[in-house]
């Protein structure tokens, strides 16, 4: 099973322009990770300062080596999350067959 996170990230007002910036660096970044399987940002037209990342890594210690990662320690805790209204986080695990 592998594992997923489904976060939301929603920029605090006048804040959109920094959370895209860090969201555009942390995509690329996280995909070149071991154990990233996929990693897709996207934002909701209607509701431009929220960000939707869904993130599936080959088991829990590759996400948790991806919120060690110097690129999320940068881009994420550096720059995004400073700049969030709120954030919103669920796990999951695959079904597999």
């Amino acid at each position: 099973m592998a594992f997923v996170a489904s976060v939301v990230w929603t920029a605090r007002e006048g804040m959109e322009q920094t959370l895209y910036q860090a969201v555009e660096q942390l995509v690329p970044a996280s995909r070149r990770e071991p154990a990233c399987l996929s990693y897709v940002a996207y934002r909701d037209p209607v509701q431009p300062r929220t960000i939707h990342i869904l993130e599936v890594y080959a088991d829990r210690a590759g996400f948790e080596a991806h919120a060690a990662s110097d690129h999320f320690r940068t881009w994420g805790f550096g720059q995004a999350i400073p700049a969030l209204e709120t954030r919103d986080m669920q796990f999951y695990e695959t079904v597999e067959p």
